[in-house]
Formats: C-alpha cells, structure tokens, sequence
C-alpha cells in the first residue's frame, strides 16, 4: 500500500509538472508560479504547507511559503492547492517497485 501511495504520489507530480511546462510553452510565459501546494522542498524536509514555487526562464528561482514569494505581474500562476510538489527524482536509496500478481 505504501508503495502504491508513493508511485501515485509520485505521478501526480509529475503531471503536474507537464501540466505547467505546457501552460508556460502556449502563454509564452517566462514566468510560471505554482501557489497553493504542499512542497517538499528535500526528502529529509519539513513539508511547506500553502507554498509557492517560482519558475523564471525555466529554472526554480524561489521556494516557500506563499506569503513570502513575490510573483511578478506578467506570470501565468496556477492554483495547486490540495496537490504536493516534490523535489527532484527518487534517489537509488528509494525502495518502490512495482511487481505483477505473481511476484515478478
């Protein structure tokens, strides 16, 4: 079960991920701000609850609470509350496989 939670956890970021590189790519937006969501800024972190994370010209430029992140006017912003944010991939240290009925 907790592998099952951790692979849908998983992909669901993602999906949030191309979602917002395609909003960016048909806006033409340099700058993209995904506000509202539950972010796991490190795998060892405290989650921020109700962040923001700032992309400028396709890099990360500021994470953190929303309150303290400053989105500039000509940003396409998208509402990611009740969706988590995490960082980069699974290490080789992450333990989740995903095997058939019958153990293979």
């Amino acid at each position: 079960m907790r592998a099952l939670r951790g692979f849908l956890l998983s992909l669901s970021s993602i999906l949030v991920l191309i979602w917002a590189l395609y909003a960016c790519e048909t806006t033409h937006a340099q700058d993209l701000a995904l506000v509202g969501a539950k972010i796991y800024p490190s795998p060892a972190g405290v989650a921020v609850e109700g962040g923001t994370v700032l992309v400028h010209d396709g890099r990360i430029a500021a994470v953190g609470p929303s309150a303290t992140i400053k989105i500039p006017k000509e940003a396409t912003v998208l509402n990611c509350q009740g969706m988590v944010v995490t960082a980069g991939l699974p290490t080789s240290v992450t333990q989740n496989r995903i095997t058939s009925r019958d153990g293979r």
